[in-house]
């Protein structure tokens, strides 16, 4: 009887096969660490994103106490969103947004930088005052009923219009700055209800100019992201103050030679026109 002897694999073929594994997890692994390194670089770009919003927005609810009178400040935050405490420059010191300090805080991985500033000058009849473009003016005194506002989006791509019992007129939406769509009204003397219609995910302010009184022009913004300002007529001993903030951010992290250094991630603007008596 013949037995068929059996063979195992010979120190070449171990050696071919310990070499493929060998490519091929290399491969895997530098995969693996791009992959981890995109997610954090991602994690960190929404966290700054969210951190810079939440500093808008506390700008535009008390834009005069936003910076407690210090004009540059730039603050510090923590891998999980909690800031380190904001560090003021003082109003005369005119520091470059772009320069990495050098005090760094050790648990810091992104720092936003401001740049806070405010303007008392009042707007004229033909200045559009808060933005030098705005989306559309939207003049009163040419309408003889409510109106709607409609703004539509689509992906990535916007469209909106302004529309009336008589007519439709299209809105500019490459005026769009930050996510935010600004639109100019003419108060005509003629009490008004305008309507937002608002499919997108951009922020729609309304800016009423030469109004008395905030019930002239009144709004129906439950649908979408919006905010009104009013801002009064210049002919009135009241006054108007333009604030500005402007914030950059910058993803931190440490060289070879354990120093910081600091990624510019990107700019954040915001603006508020507040009324004064």
């Amino acid at each position: 009887m013949n037995y068929k002897r059996n063979q195992g694999f010979t120190l070449i073929e171990v050696m071919v096969a310990l070499a493929v594994v060998a490519i091929v997890s290399t491969s895997l692994l530098q995969m693996f660490v791009t992959t981890t390194y995109v997610n954090k670089d991602a994690q960190l770009t929404d966290l700054a994103n969210t951190i810079t919003v939440q500093q808008a927005e506390t700008f535009k609810a008390d834009p005069l106490g936003y910076s407690h009178g210090k004009r540059y400040l730039h603050i510090y935050y923590k891998g999980n969103g909690d800031p380190i405490e904001p560090i003021p420059f003082d109003t005369t010191d005119t520091p470059d947004l772009t320069d990495i300090p050098v005090d760094i805080p050790d648990e810091a991985v992104i720092m936003v930088k401001g740049e806070w500033q405010s303007d008392s000058s009042i707007p004229t009849a033909s200045d559009t005052g808060y933005y030098p473009d705005f989306a559309k003016i939207i003049n009163l005194s040419d309408y003889t009923a409510d109106l709607s506002v409609i703004i539509n989006q689509i992906d990535t791509n916007y469209n909106g219009s302004v529309e009336s019992a008589r007519s439709t007129t299209s809105i500019d939406t490459t005026k769009i700055k930050n996510k935010f769509l600004p639109i100019r009204v003419d108060y005509g003397s003629r009490l008004r209800n305008i309507k937002l219609i608002n499919n997108s995910d951009l922020e729609v302010q309304f800016y009423v100019y030469y109004t008395v009184n905030d019930s002239d022009v009144t709004f129906d913004t439950g649908q979408g992201a919006s905010s009104v300002s009013y801002v009064r007529d210049i002919s009135s001993s009241s006054s108007n103050i333009r604030c500005d903030l402007r914030l950059t951010a910058f993803r931190l992290s440490k060289d070879a030679a354990n120093e910081y250094v600091g990624t510019k991630m990107f700019d954040y603007s915001a603006n508020k026109y507040i009324h004064t008596n």
